[in-house]
């Protein structure tokens, strides 16, 4: 996207999430519609409050109900399991994530 707005002359955004809160914002409709957006759900609110006593089971919901959430999860009973996530993930690197960075997960 970077290269793309160099390219084009437009003012290019300093990270992929300041692209899209900046898209968002943006008034004219086909501007947005140029970016390819995409988007993870993480959890789900009513109002205010989350709507379910876990996070795996508010994701699990709203894979049912057909929002996009991230794959690469487990549901961890423990700190070994969550470590061995981790490990099994960070193994992947970035050509499974869009980031660079565990730091997301």
């Amino acid at each position: 996207m970077r290269r793309r707005d160099e390219r084009r002359g437009s003012p290019v955004s300093p990270t992929r999430a300041t692209a899209a809160a900046g898209s968002l914002r943006v008034l004219e409709p086909q501007i947005t519609a140029s970016r390819r957006l995409d988007y993870y759900t993480y959890f789900l609110l009513v109002d205010g409050q989350a709507a379910f006593e876990s996070h795996w089971t508010s994701l699990e919901e709203l894979s049912r109900m057909g929002f996009k959430v991230n794959p690469h999860r487990q549901l961890c009973r423990n700190v070994e399991e969550v470590l061995g996530f981790w490990r099994r993930v960070g193994r992947r690197g970035a050509r499974n994530c869009h980031t660079k960075s565990m730091a997301w997960w």
